[in-house]
């Protein structure tokens, strides 16, 4: 079977990661062949189009927020899933109504119980997770070397230390 690997031909991580997926492809008894997309902008706005008949792909995510609406509503909603446009951000073509209503249900519940919206971002990410339209390739890992006199360090998933909150101990 033909599969057609997409990436960024100027991202050298991301060109060593699809020429590497290709041979594992290949190795398996895949067709498995790289298509290049000059820069990151021509590989967005073409990559989620339905016409570009790319089967793999890489893309990243990080959300302006902490909340399963600010990662499942954009990424996996049969809303999102925009596959004649540029820079469709449901890569995958993940749609499903019945999922679509617990997204909705889990965004009603953000504002009145957290703990209970959480349970319920928990499972749309299980179920959402089990069905792998997206499949994990790395997670960013960051280290913070600070010394003893630094006090009041945070740290955030997403945005890291935020340096405006520490103090240094005379």
């Amino acid at each position: 079977m033909p599969v057609t690997v997409s990436t960024v031909a100027a991202d050298p991580f991301k060109l060593a990661t699809g020429r590497y997926v290709v041979s594992v492809l290949d190795a398996l008894g895949y067709r498995a062949r790289l298509r290049t997309y000059a820069h990151d902008h021509a590989y967005y706005a073409q990559v989620g189009r339905t016409d570009s008949r790319t089967q793999i792909g890489f893309f990243g995510w990080a959300a302006d927020y902490a909340a399963g609406s600010a990662f499942f509503q954009p990424l996996f909603s049969c809303a999102a899933y925009r596959p004649d446009q540029p820079f469709n951000m449901n890569v995958a073509g993940f749609c499903d109504p019945a999922v679509d209503r617990r997204i909705q249900q889990a965004t009603a519940l953000q504002g009145v119980n957290s703990a209970l919206a959480n349970l319920a971002w928990q499972a749309v990410d299980r179920d959402i997770t089990d069905r792998a339209p997206w499949v994990p390739l790395v997670n960013r890992l960051a280290v913070h070397v600070v010394s003893t006199r630094v006090g009041n360090v945070q740290t955030d998933s997403e945005f890291g230390v935020p340096l405006n909150q520490l103090w240094v101990v005379g």
